[in-house]
C-alpha cells in the first residue's frame, strides 16, 4: 500500500511537471511568433531577408526550430527550417484551427508547434512555429530517473520496516500463543497477559481470561458435585456391604 502511494503520487508530480513544461515552452514559442509577427507586418516586403538572418542567427535559443507563415487562404508567405532545406508540410487544418481559435498547439514529431493567428489593418496571417525543448525533456528525463531511484529506495525500506514492524506487532500474539497452550485442565487458574494498552489485543486476552473464569467455576461445581455425591453414597454402601457380609457368614442347611 505504501509503495502503491509512492508510485501515484510520483505520476501526479511527474505528470503537473511535464504540463508545466509544456506550458512554458508554448509560451515561448508564444513569444516568438508575436516577434517574428511584427518584423514581418514593420519590414514587408524585405520581411523574409530580415527573418532568415534572426532565425539562422547560431545564438538562437530554439533549437530545431521551424517558422512558416500563411496568408487566412492558406498560401504560403514564409518558411524556414533549421535542420532541412524544405520547410515543415503543414496541412489546412492547422491553419483553419488557428483562424477559428486564434491559437493552436501540437506536435510535430518531437517538437512542439503553435499556430498563431494576427491581423493587423485587415492584413490577417499565421505564424506557425516549432522547436524542441532540450532543456524540459532533460528535466523530465531527470525527474524520472529520480523517481525510480527513490521507488527502489522506498521499496527497500519499506520492506525492511515493515518487516521489523510485523514482529513487533506480532510479537505479543505469539506470548499470548505461548501461554494459552500452557493452560489446561490442570492449571485453569493461569491467566494470559493482558498488557496495560488499551488495544484489540488487550480485550482478546480480557475475554480469554474471562472465559477462563468461568471454565474454572465449571470445573469447581464438578469437583464439588463428585465430592458430595461420593459422601452421600458412601454411607448406604457401606451398611449393604456389611448386611451382606454378615448374611455370608451365617450357616446355611441343605434345605435353605
Amino acid at each position: 500500500m505504501v509503495l502503491a502511494i509512492l508510485l501515484l503520487v510520483s505520476m501526479v508530480v511527474y505528470s503537473f511537471t511535464a504540463l508545466e513544461r509544456d506550458e512554458i515552452f508554448r509560451k515561448r514559442l508564444k513569444s516568438r511568433a508575436n516577434n517574428i509577427a511584427q518584423i514581418f507586418y514593420y519590414f514587408d516586403d524585405t520581411a523574409s531577408t530580415v527573418l532568415n538572418r534572426i532565425n539562422a542567427n547560431p545564438l538562437e535559443s530554439l533549437p530545431s526550430k521551424s517558422v512558416r507563415i500563411f496568408n487566412v487562404e492558406g498560401q504560403e508567405l514564409y518558411g524556414y527550417n533549421a535542420n532541412a532545406p524544405e520547410v515543415d508540410n503543414i496541412d489546412d487544418f492547422v491553419i483553419s484551427k488557428a483562424i477559428l481559435d486564434r491559437q493552436y498547439s501540437f506536435n510535430m514529431g518531437n517538437r512542439d508547434a503553435l499556430a498563431v493567428h494576427y491581423n493587423e489593418e485587415g492584413r490577417g496571417i499565421i505564424v506557425v512555429i516549432s522547436a524542441y525543448d532540450p532543456d524540459g525533456w532533460r528535466a523530465l528525463s531527470e525527474l524520472r530517473q529520480i523517481f525510480i531511484v527513490a521507488l527502489l529506495l522506498a521499496m527497500l525500506i519499506s520492506l525492511l520496516a515493515g518487516h521489523i514492524f510485523s514482529k513487533q506487532l506480532l510479537k505479543p500474539v505469539a506470548q499470548m500463543i505461548r501461554q494459552v497452550n500452557d493452560i489446561s485442565s490442570h492449571n485453569l487458574s493461569e491467566r494470559i497477559h493482558s498488557g496495560k494498552t488499551k488495544d484489540e489485543l488487550q480485550q482478546l486476552a480480557t475475554t480469554f481470561n474471562e472465559l477462563l473464569d468461568r471454565l474454572n467455576e465449571s470445573f469447581i461445581a464438578q469437583r464439588r458435585f463428585i465430592s458430595n455425591a461420593s459422601h452421600e453414597l458412601s454411607t448406604p454402601l457401606t451398611s449393604i456391604s456389611s448386611q451382606l457380609q454378615v448374611t455370608l457368614q451365617r450357616g446355611r442347611d441343605a434345605t435353605a
